[in-house]
């Protein structure tokens, strides 16, 4: 039996130096995204989540100077709850220095815009949903441009996450493919 294994080795597998000059590389790449990003005739503000990809993004923003400005989508459902992300990515927000705002939405806000985002989405995804609400939050933030970190995990984690979830996903078919 062939154990499948990913492509790119661990850290630990690198040759020496290596994996110090890929994250200078990768710091100055994110760096050198984020500077021409921020280059806009109107405000540029920055979809804060408390994940590590929002977070890294309002950073390097921050440290390119000017004004931050964030926004952090909220769901009334889980205010209050370990849910809730907002407690951190406002924390965050002070820390950075950031004009930050937390718009919330409701059960009723999705329901009365489910036609809506059917219309916007160009096709099935799961993160339709959130892409569409948080960029409704933007403009009810009054800003025309976000940078978003929505995808940033499966460039950068997606190889850790598969490795832990590749177990668990085979016991789930397994569990599932017994129910049908």
């Amino acid at each position: 039996m062939q154990r499948n294994r990913s492509a790119c080795p661990s850290r630990a597998e690198l040759p020496a130096g290596l994996a110090s000059t890929l994250n200078s590389q990768l710091s100055t790449s994110l760096r050198d995204t984020v500077r021409h990003h921020l280059i806009a005739d109107v405000p540029v503000g920055v979809f804060l989540s408390s994940g590590l990809d929002s977070a890294t993004l309002a950073a390097l923003a921050r440290e390119e100077g000017g004004q931050l400005r964030t926004v952090t989508l909220g769901f009334e459902e889980f205010k209050g709850t370990p849910n809730d992300e907002t407690p951190l990515a406002e924390m965050l927000g002070r820390h950075l220095g950031a004009a930050h705002e937390t718009i919330w939405v409701t059960r009723s806000d999705f329901t009365s815009h489910l036609d809506r985002l059917f219309e916007a989405m160009d096709q099935p995804t799961t993160d339709g949903v959130n892409t569409y609400f948080v960029s409704l939050a933007a403009r009810l933030a009054s800003l025309k441009v976000a940078l978003s970190g929505l995808g940033a995990m499966n460039s950068l984690a997606a190889i850790r996450v598969s490795r832990k979830c590749r177990g668990r996903c085979a016991g789930w078919r397994r569990a599932t493919s017994r129910q049908h």
